[in-house]
Parts: structure tokens; C-alpha cells; sequence
């Protein structure tokens, strides 16, 4: 086994513990939603919007990384409702799961992914959806158009100026209607050349 692949077994491994982390995070802050539901749209460009285009980003307490809080999509959708953003929890792992979550609600997307990427110094969480052949990424913006799976990396870099990419990790998203939840499954590691 050579370097990279011994980097990328344990990236992966990570991976499956970040995705059962994230998920208890979602679940023990959904009862704080209040028996709020997402909403029922039409068109893919409200989901900026709602979330006024990241202008009430909020971080997460604490160390940030490997044990962020992410909140349930329907208490992201209660701030949204109540514009009562407070002081933490809206950073953008609660965007992307919002994204993800609101994407495979109203059927926008035939698949949706919540990717992290990370840098040398930094990273960020957002979507990354294919309707028909196509590939587009969710952020704080309309989404983009992307050159494939993948071409999401270089609009990111791109968008943040970053030119350090050192691996990224693609989730698969799977949407439960009954809860308005989701789950992270089967982790993609995505590494640079």
C-alpha cells in the first residue's frame, strides 16, 4: 500500500465517523424545530434565498472541524421562518444539509451528494446535485453548473481562492420524507494529484 492510498483508507475511515457525528448532531437538535417541516418550492433558486445567500452565517461554538454540530434541516428551516438566526449553528455544513435536504424534498435533483472539501488551512461544506446528465454545487450562491462529478473541486477552489486542495469527501444523501431527515451514506474520497 503506498502513501496515498494508507492517507485516503484512513480519510475514509473519518468519513464514516463524521457522517454518524453530523447525524446525532441533526438528530438531537431537531426537536428544537418545533414540529417545523421544510417547505414545498418549485424552483431551486429559493434555496439561496431562504438562506439570504449566507449573509447569516453563524459558526459553531467551540473547535471547529471534526466535531461541528450540524443541525437538523428543519430547525434550519424554523431560523429561516423566524429570522431568529441567534448567535451559532448556520455555518455551512447547516447550509448544505439544508440544500441537501430541500433538493430531494421537492424532487429538484435526481441525486444529491454533501461534499466537505478541505485545504491546508480550512475547509467547507456545501452540495453537489445532478438532475439529468448534469452536475451543478450548492453554496451560498445560485448554483453552478459543474464539468462533471467532480468539477465542483475546481469551482470551489475557484469561488475561495484556494489553491491547496488536499481531498474532499462526497456523501451520498438519502431523504426521508416521514421527518424531513436525511442521512449521509457511502462516503467518495477524492484526492489531489
Amino acid at each position: 500500500m503506498n502513501l496515498k492510498s494508507f492517507k485516503k483508507f484512513f480519510i475514509k475511515l473519518d468519513a464514516y465517523r463524521q457522517a454518524l457525528w453530523r447525524e446525532f448532531t441533526m438528530l438531537a437538535s431537531r426537536r428544537r424545530a418545533k414540529g417545523t417541516r421544510l417547505k414545498t418550492i418549485t424552483s431551486i433558486l429559493l434555496i439561496p434565498e431562504f438562506l439570504e445567500f449566507g449573509r447569516d452565517y453563524r459558526p459553531d461554538p467551540g473547535k471547529k472541524g471534526n466535531w461541528d454540530q450540524t443541525i437538523h434541516p428543519c430547525l434550519v428551516q424554523r431560523k429561516i421562518n423566524t429570522h431568529n438566526f441567534g448567535t451559532k449553528n448556520m455555518d455551512c455544513d447547516d447550509h448544505a444539509v439544508y440544500w441537501s435536504s430541500m433538493l430531494l424534498k421537492n424532487k429538484l435533483a435526481d441525486k444529491v451528494w454533501f461534499v466537505t472539501l478541505r485545504w491546508q488551512k480550512g475547509a467547507h461544506a456545501f452540495c453537489v446535485y445532478q438532475k439529468g446528465n448534469d452536475f451543478f454545487w450548492g453554496d451560498y450562491i445560485y448554483p453552478e453548473k459543474c464539468n462533471g462529478k467532480y468539477g465542483y473541486i475546481e469551482k470551489v477552489n475557484a469561488r475561495y481562492s484556494e489553491k491547496s486542495f488536499k481531498h474532499s469527501v462526497m456523501y451520498e444523501v438519502k431523504y426521508n420524507p416521514k421527518t424531513d431527515s436525511i442521512k449521509l451514506r457511502k462516503p467518495e474520497v477524492i484526492m489531489s494529484n
